[in-house]
């Protein structure tokens, strides 16, 4: 029987934790960047039921709060980078500058679905990964965030108010809020279809587009172009790659 594990994926806003038991993630907390620190972590993980014991494998994209999370605990923890994920091939000039979190996207989705794979993960940052039908890492896109463009568009500006994002049927908007909310909604999802189709013609590929993030339920509901919404693909990846790598 597989022993229970730890795996953590530490993002620009928050750090999410997932408790893999028999290959499976049976309970997850998010945690703010902004709230960790680390008396805090061992306690709200004691409090959730995590085990402080286990295995412990980390991806994260922010080196001040990795060296936060791995002072929290008392053991080794394993950090995953471009050289140490499962042998995914990489072709990228330098896969160093390659976030963590998008090079265990990519593995988990040759993992799960095989090559020829559209990685869309809407995050602090919104970025696209393409796995090709090599089953090789090939590049991506990287944009702003939905939070960083609604956040931009409040600050630098004299009277537009800060708007939280929802879905419409209408797309022309009769107010300022919903002007907003529309021109950011909509947009998206004319920005998100465009760059799929131009990737798949660039590519001579019809890709397997997954969307993971926090926004991914939100964005892909009314994109025909998104074949699956996976929220957790992050930390499947974690723990497909320790069941890999370490045999657990």
């Amino acid at each position: 029987m597989m022993r229970d594990f730890l795996v953590i994926d530490s993002g620009n806003t928050q750090a999410k934790f997932g408790l893999v038991r028999d290959g499976v993630i049976r309970q997850t907390l998010s945690i703010l960047n902004s709230d960790i620190h680390d008396k805090d972590i061992i306690e709200l993980l004691k409090i959730n039921g995590f085990p402080l014991n286990s295995f412990i494998v980390l991806a994260s994209v922010v080196p001040d709060i990795s060296a936060r999370l791995q002072a929290a605990f008392s053991r080794p923890v394993y950090v995953v980078d471009h050289s140490h994920c499962g042998g995914l091939k990489v072709d990228v000039p330098n896969p160093a500058e390659v976030g963590a979190d998008r090079l265990i996207n990519a593995y988990a989705m040759f993992r799960l679905k095989g090559a020829s794979q559209l990685i869309i993960d809407f995050g602090t940052a919104t970025t696209f990964d393409v796995l090709d039908r090599h089953g090789c890492y090939s590049g991506g896109l990287i944009l702003p965030g939905v939070d960083l463009s609604l956040q931009t568009l409040h600050r630098a500006t004299a009277k537009l108010p800060l708007v939280k994002i929802q879905r419409t049927d209408k797309i022309l908007g009769k107010t300022t809020v919903e002007a907003i909310n529309q021109g950011l909604y909509w947009g998206y999802i004319a920005m998100i279809e465009g760059l799929i189709m131009r990737l798949q013609s660039e590519q001579d590929d019809q890709f397997h587009v997954t969307a993971t993030g926090g926004y991914a339920d939100l964005l892909a509901q009314d994109s025909a172009l998104i074949t699956d919404i996976d929220t957790e693909l992050t930390l499947k990846g974690l723990a497909l790659l320790a069941e890999e790598e370490w045999k657990l």
